[in-house]
């Protein structure tokens, strides 16, 4: 059975295994060179980077924008542009294949962890040639003799597909845009389909594996663009040190879409059903699907199953039935295609099966609540049959489900969960950690002497980040809003709150910092009260006083929350609140919203760093200088009337004006509707402005 499918192959690359570096643009007198091994690797794979920049491949090295074209491979993937600014670390890789405008595919590129920094991912069909402004077949030097081609380009906040025709762009309006993914990890597909000569291009936000659509543009019509003669290469590329992983191409006309899915973990080993879907433009006659267990070239015999012939289904997906396999296996498995006499060869697909033991799919979740509701605890496990879950170390009695229900909660409820599953190998297997908070006052330090809060005894220790340094002694002043205050140098000095690493990531939930605040300096430094973040800052809050102003930060949410100039050398609340339900991040001053962060939704992760006081991180980093008092936190976001309140119970000559619901008809702008303000509408009774009268 001879395979005769010769058009363009269809691709799986990972961009994971290759030797090193890729140094491509790294000029003197860094003195980078290509990494030959590298790109022989690429090239044996079917792939080539466009620029490479001192790699003695005969062509001359690239000027401008082609000075800093670094790509660098790890086990990772491929980052392009490390390090460099926009466009000047922008470079692409294309295939060697030249002539995929003969042939149906889909294909594929994952960008990971896309940022919102300007950050330009491509995917096209062209010569794969970086020109003006390092944009793909745009060469602005030579129009009309420049090359063609189909390709989008994605931002975080957009997805637009551009035409290029012989250098130039094929027309500002025959752009076709939409909205981007957003930040995070996203699958790109352009689906070419020969015949209609038209390219859709789509995204998968925040993939997970299995390409789902969120967004698919019209498709672009290429119908005349490309000539007898002009390369068409599938391409891809990025910049400033994104990173893109897992490219690959489907080229009709073979299976596709199989399930399980290429790579998919934790199967259940019994009664496996494979299934696949056809070519997009053709019809097959019959499949021949090969499967076992440790070669994917199916090289010696015996396969598992072997060339067997499976009739396509009528209605999609085809599917083929393996029966009970092993555990913790990998298996490859193939589909080759027939149409009419001739046969192609499918790509080789695997998945793994699960282990004998249990295997934990999804943890349970830290949750934040108000008292005197119900909770549950879930976590879902693969081959787990027994179930026993533990509070602060200790069995719950009776509960050996996979959820565990807290009825009528209180602080007495809080702490830490955990669940651990077991089955007949007797490998017991715990679940992460999940925490449950009540919504309360959660720590409160008067600094009268002491540093340990008053509410649940967090106990602090005044740090020097050098431990070879003497320990050093907390300062207290009478200067204070009660009692004393806490005295601090910023000398890099803090406060370190002992086991707090785990306690206080309630904040991912939301939450409130207050602190009256005395700081002894206004310089244009960065200087932080309370904090609970990573060197770094990848991860945590802080509550700070940032360049004369105050300013409120939680890592992962886009933006910090920050005050207009307030004045130093004098007493001020500061207040930090972070509020999930509304999506918000806001700072106040003396009672006062004076910043906010809208739609501040995001991914934000607990921290593995502890609570200290006086600086931003445990190196002592943006330390604090001046004097602090009534520190407190809350497991919620508190409301604005008692953030109001914390400010005139102790500043009581002073008034707050909460926010303007309701007051459309407060003339006067004292926060209240009254008789002057009636007066100064009744002032304008009846005058009239129609013309011509107004009778």
């Amino acid at each position: 059975m001879g395979l005769a499918y010769a058009g363009p192959a269809s691709i799986n690359d990972s961009l994971t295994g290759y030797t090193g570096e890729n140094a491509d643009g790294s000029p003197n007198p860094l003195g980078s060179t290509e990494n030959a091994a590298t790109v022989a690797q690429l090239l044996a794979n079917g792939l080539e980077p466009q620029v490479i920049w001192g790699g003695g491949d005969g062509i001359a090295d690239p000027g401008a924008y082609g000075s800093w074209e670094e790509v660098l491979f790890d086990t990772t993937g491929a980052a392009f542009g490390t390090g460099r600014a926009s466009d000047d670390g922008r470079n692409l890789i294309r295939t060697i294949e030249d002539d995929y405008k003969t042939v149906s595919f889909d294909a594929y590129i994952t960008v990971v962890d896309m940022n919102a920094d300007d950050t330009n991912v491509f995917l096209g069909l062209g010569a794969g040639s970086r020109g003006t402004w390092a944009v793909p077949e745009i060469d602005w030097d030579n129009v009309g003799t420049g090359t063609d081609g189909v390709f989008v380009e994605v931002l975080d906040d957009s997805f637009t597909a551009w035409i290029t025709d012989n250098g130039d762009f094929g027309g500002w309006d025959g752009r076709v845009g939409d909205a981007g993914p957003g930040a995070g990890t996203h699958r790109f597909k352009m689906s070419y389909d020969a015949d209609a000569q038209t390219a859709v291009f789509s995204y998968d936000a925040n993939y997970d594996g299995v390409f789902v659509e969120d967004l698919a543009l019209p498709a672009v019509d290429v119908s005349g663009l490309f000539t007898e003669g002009d390369p068409t290469k599938v391409y891809f590329g990025t910049d400033d040190g994104a990173l893109l992983k897992d490219f690959e191409i489907v080229a009709d006309p073979i299976a596709q879409n199989p399930s399980p899915w290429n790579g998919e973990p934790l199967v259940d080993k019994n009664a496996v059903t494979l299934s696949w879907y056809p070519p997009d433009a053709n019809t097959p006659d019959e499949y021949t699907l090969y499967l076992r267990a440790d070669d994917p070239n199916f090289a010696d015999l015996p396969n598992l199953v072997n060339g067997v012939s499976v009739t396509p289904a009528e209605i999609d997906p085809t599917t083929y039935g393996a029966g009970t396999l092993e555990f913790e296996t990998t298996y490859y498995w193939r589909v080759d295609t027939r149409i009419a006499a001739d046969w192609y060869e499918g790509d080789v697909w695997s998945f793994t099966t699960a282990p004998a033991i249990p295997v934990i799919i999804t943890d349970p979740v830290s949750q934040t609540v108000v008292a005197g509701v119900t909770v549950e605890f879930t976590v879902v496990a693969q081959n787990g049959d027994t179930y026993k879950w533990y509070h602060d170390g200790d069995e719950v009695i009776g509960a050996t489900t996979d959820t565990l229900t807290v009825a009528d909660v209180d602080t007495s409820d809080e702490g830490e969960y955990y669940c651990e599953v077991s089955n007949a190998t007797e490998e017991i297997v715990p679940s992460e950690i999940a925490y449950l908070w009540t919504e309360r006052l959660m720590a409160h330090w008067t600094f009268d002497d002491t540093l340990t809060d008053v509410v649940d005894l967090w106990e602090g220790i005044y740090t020097d980040p050098n431990e070879f340094n003497t320990p050093p002694t907390a300062v207290y002043d009478a200067n204070s809003i009660s009692g004393k205050s806490l005295s601090l140098a910023g000398d890099d000095l803090y406060v370190k709150i002992t086991d707090s690493v785990d306690w206080f990531n309630f904040f991912t939930n939301g939450f409130t910092v207050v602190a009256w605040v005395k700081s002894d300096t206004a310089d244009s430094g960065y200087h932080t009260v309370v904090s609970k973040s990573v060197v770094g800052l990848a991860t945590g809050f802080g509550l700070s006083y940032h360049y004369a102003q105050a300013a409120v930060a939680v890592r992962g949410v886009s933006g910090e929350a920050w005050s207009p100039a307030v004045e130093s050398a004098t007493w001020h609340l500061f207040v930090g609140r972070y509020d999930t339900q509304a999506q918000t991040l806001t700072v106040f001053v003396d009672g006062v919203l004076a910043g906010t962060v809208k739609n501040a939704s995001a991914s934000v992760a607990a921290t593995a760093a502890p609570l200290i006081i006086g600086a931003e991180t445990p190196d002592g980093g943006a330390s604090y200088g001046g004097l602090v008092d009534e520190l407190k936190i809350y497991s919620y976001p508190v409301d604005a009337y008692e953030i109001a309140h914390m400010y005139t119970d102790v500043m009581t000559d002073q008034t707050v004006c909460v926010d303007q619901v309701g007051l459309q008809y407060d003339y006067n702008g004292d926060c209240r509707i009254t008789l002057p303000d009636f007066a100064m509408f009744a002032a304008t009774w009846a005058n009239c402005n129609i013309v011509p009268d107004c009778d």
